[in-house]
């Protein structure tokens, strides 16, 4: 995570030059794609002059934010079924745990901007803060 928030500006950089050219590029081989993103990585690493960044520091941080989504996804459904499961106070317990790994990692990471299944992240916590009634 400490290598993710270091990088994470040069990550999103290359990410975002990427997904444009594989959005515009949807036909290509999967080999010709790599072969254009290992060339996004190095020429931004000259041109930037991050010398401390790298094509195996891209791939971990990509680790990383796959984990963070799937950290997300899962607390959020955690949150959604013992919100459903009201068959005892240890549903509402935990379903305010999981909301509070939600708002944490959200806060850590600078993460209010982003969406899930379409909706912003905002709008998804504030549902589930209503539902709990924290």
């Amino acid at each position: 995570l400490k290598l993710y928030k270091i990088n994470k500006k040069h990550f999103f950089i290359i990410n975002l030059l990427y997904s444009k050219y594989a959005k515009d590029n949807i036909d290509i081989d999967d080999e010709i794609k790599k072969a254009k993103l290992n060339k996004i990585i190095n020429t931004y690493i000259v041109q930037q002059k991050h010398n401390n960044f790298s094509k195996d520091i891209y791939f971990k941080c990509c680790d990383v934010w796959s984990g963070i989504s799937k950290y997300l996804d899962v607390n959020i459904w955690l949150t959604v079924n013992f919100l459903e499961d009201n068959s005892n106070i240890n549903s509402k317990l935990n379903a305010e745990k999981y909301y509070n790994n939600i708002v944490d990692i959200i806060e850590i990471l600078s993460l209010k901007n982003i969406k899930i299944y379409g909706n912003s992240i905002q709008g998804i916590v504030r549902k589930l803060k209503s539902e709990i009634g924290v």
